[in-house]
């Protein structure tokens, strides 16, 4: 009998180690997944402002638009990844 504590507190260390890394490895996925995420948005910003700059093929937006779309995406990165970020990286 006197066993069985030790062995339940063997189990209980090594299920919060294994949700440890489980944790872990969540977190570098989503940091990974964030990172490929938030460059592909500011490329393609960075892409529709050089379409406007130089008209390729022709290509005008309206100055208003132009704003609208930099301001709603640079919100939309910014949102996204701290969102993304507060739940993953949480201090649960």
């Amino acid at each position: 009998m006197p066993d069985e504590p030790d062995q339940f507190t063997q189990k209980d260390k090594q299920a919060e180690l294994d949700k440890f890394y489980s944790n872990l490895k969540q977190q570098k996925l989503y940091a990974k997944l964030i990172y490929v995420l938030t460059s592909v948005w500011v490329f393609a910003i960075f892409a529709l402002l050089i379409f406007q700059g130089f008209q390729i093929c022709g290509f005008h937006l309206s100055d208003s638009v132009i704003l609208a779309a930099i301001g709603s995406t640079t919100a939309d990165i910014v949102g996204v990844f701290l969102i993304v970020t507060r739940y993953v990286f949480s201090e649960k």
